[in-house]
């Protein structure tokens, strides 16, 4: 059972019929060593964005997935903007690949053993090399790509239970990921399950990010749609539907 202490640090808000952790990058991987440094196994960390905010209120199972997380960080500009606004303590949204590099490069220096599990064989084929050229001494327990139909997720699991990684970082769409997550993370020999969606495209430069100077408020969001205008046109629309039923919200529950 955690502490009252313990559950403070999580940061833990309660808001668009979801729940958020309104963690830094390093709070969240300060959490993860202390974690995995007590023995706690199957945790199940997950962002959301606009786009998951608003699929969660029509999809039950995907909004009570999120409410079974240990850790949910504000992924996108948007969500990060109305809280901060509405003054919760939140400095700024937490980008999934920014916080799955931190985890790989703290993962080097405290011994962790990681497993990607996700996207296609070429993409894992690009991400494990990009990750070992920069971290060259990063322990890679195995990959398998996302590929699979639900019947075969225990299969999976427990292939994953034999390496026993540190880590998990699930590169699956939503909500396939959720579903992987809940159905195994009580038994699957794992410290931490991180569903971080796209992020295997972003790392491994199959869908690469801005610059770094073009990542501040809503440019990256603003870059990848007019860079791949039909992969992300579905989420652009999710984004004005975030902003008007946020809005609504915040005038329903005064929050701004």
């Amino acid at each position: 059972m955690e502490t009252n202490q313990g559950m403070l640090d999580t940061k833990r808000v309660e808001i668009w019929n979801i729940k958020l952790n309104l963690l830094t990058k390093e709070e969240i991987v300060s959490l993860l060593n202390n974690w995995l440094a007590s023995g706690r196994k199957g945790l199940y960390f997950t962002p959301a964005d606009a786009n998951v905010i608003m699929m969660a209120q029509e999809d039950k199972n995907l909004r009570d997935a999120i409410l079974a997380s240990d850790i949910t960080n504000v992924d996108s500009y948007l969500p990060a903007k109305y809280l901060k606004q509405a003054g919760y303590p939140i400095e700024e949204r937490v980008a999934t690949p920014d916080v799955m590099d931190m985890i790989l490069e703290n993962a080097v220096k405290m011994n962790q053993s990681v497993y990607f599990l996700g996207a296609t064989d070429s993409t894992l084929e690009k991400l494990e090399g990009v990750v070992k050229e920069k971290y060259p001494n990063l322990k890679i327990a195995g990959m398998h790509n996302g590929y699979f139909s639900s019947e075969e997720n225990k299969a999976i699991a427990d292939e994953i239970s034999v390496v026993h990684p540190d880590i998990v970082f699930v590169g699956m769409p939503t909500p396939k990921k959720e579903v992987f997550v809940l159905g195994c993370k009580n038994s699957i020999n794992a410290g931490v399950l991180y569903c971080v969606g796209g992020a295997f495209d972003a790392l491994a430069g199959v869908l690469p990010r801005p610059p770094k100077w073009l990542r501040f408020g809503p440019m990256e969001g603003v870059f990848r749609i007019l860079r791949k205008p039909r992969v992300y046109w579905r989420r652009a629309l999710q984004c004005f539907a975030f902003m008007s039923f946020a809005s609504k919200w915040n005038k329903k529950h005064k929050l701004m």
